[in-house]
């Protein structure tokens, strides 16, 4: 059961990633990350001086899993010591099942790895699925990140929250926020939405899950019909679509070009995320029907 003293404000998930990652490794430490991943990942590893160590993830029949082989091998080594999880996993959609993630906390607590869990995607999942909290399987050497802003729409108030059951971990962190970065107040707005949000609009999370599982199933239709070449990735969760276009025989700067001039459309580019997204595009079908319609028209016309 989560304690009312282990959570933490913050200004945004990546603001609370950068402090953990940077109070609990030194430079040219190792962050193990699953690949492809959020492009910022990449990013805040890099410019805090540690190194970008790939878990990558198993492509295989539209859907991916953890090569857990090669994790026991990256938790071994004991240069590599946090595990930045993203859970459900951005880009591809993954919902971490149960007996996966108890795999990892065993690996961690074997080789004394500490796991950032990034949750920000948590509410975001299809029918059918549920996602585990890894705060409920694991409560050392473990924090928990997230924010209400994917699911409400609201990150322009400037606020996200943690979980750190740690006491000196939780210390530290708040020292560094509201001492050496002057964060001594969080966004009361922020913080009122989230807890207005969290009481009262259930319905709301409902509603937005069914709009976008009818906005996905709307995408595969269209793609098979238009597009039978490209493979959509099994959606488990967030409102981003991952979709493998190896088989149109274009190389991503062609497509992205097309899509560009002539259709006047834009498609996130997967290379953003890692080597192993070079091949595939990462589709926002947060958005009305009607737009998501008028883009994949105009996704059709770049090609022709």
């Amino acid at each position: 059961m989560i304690k009312s003293d282990w959570l933490v404000y913050s200004p945004s998930v990546m603001y609370s990633v950068k402090q953990l990652v940077t109070l609990l490794s030194e430079p040219g430490d190792g962050i193990i990350i699953q690949t492809p991943a959020y492009d910022a990942f990449y990013k805040m590893i890099k410019e805090n001086k540690r190194k970008i160590v790939p878990n990558a993830l198993i492509y295989d029949a539209n859907s991916y899993r953890i090569d857990f082989e090669e994790l026991t091998r990256l938790m071994a080594q004991p240069e590599n010591k946090v595990l930045l999880l993203c859970s459900p996993h951005n880009p591809t959609g993954r919902v971490w099942q149960k007996d996966e993630l108890q795999r990892m906390i065993e690996l961690a607590r074997t080789h004394e790895v500490f796991i950032i869990s990034d949750e920000i995607h948590m509410d975001i999942v299809r029918k059918g699925q549920r996602h585990q909290p890894i705060i409920d399987l694991l409560q050392k050497n473990v924090a928990l990140v997230t924010s209400g802003s994917k699911t409400f729409n609201f990150p322009g108030l400037i606020y996200s929250y943690g979980i750190i059951p740690d006491s000196k971990l939780r210390d530290r962190f708040l020292t560094q926020l509201k001492e050496a970065d002057g964060l001594s107040s969080t966004s009361i707005f922020g913080m009122t939405a989230t807890i207005a949000a969290y009481d009262n609009e259930s319905k709301w999370v409902d509603q937005l899950n069914d709009y976008l599982d009818g906005n996905i199933a709307y995408v595969i239709a269209y793609l098979q019909e238009h597009h039978p070449e490209l493979v959509v990735t099994k959606s488990e969760a967030t409102y981003l679509m991952w979709i493998d276009c190896t088989a149109m025989g274009l190389t991503m700067a062609e497509l992205q070009q097309r899509m560009i001039r002539k259709g006047k459309v834009a498609i996130m580019s997967g290379e953003i995320y890692g080597k192993e997204g070079r091949n595939f595009l990462r589709l926002n079908i947060g958005c009305s029907r009607e737009k998501l319609i008028d883009g994949l028209k105009r996704f059709t016309l770049s090609l022709t």
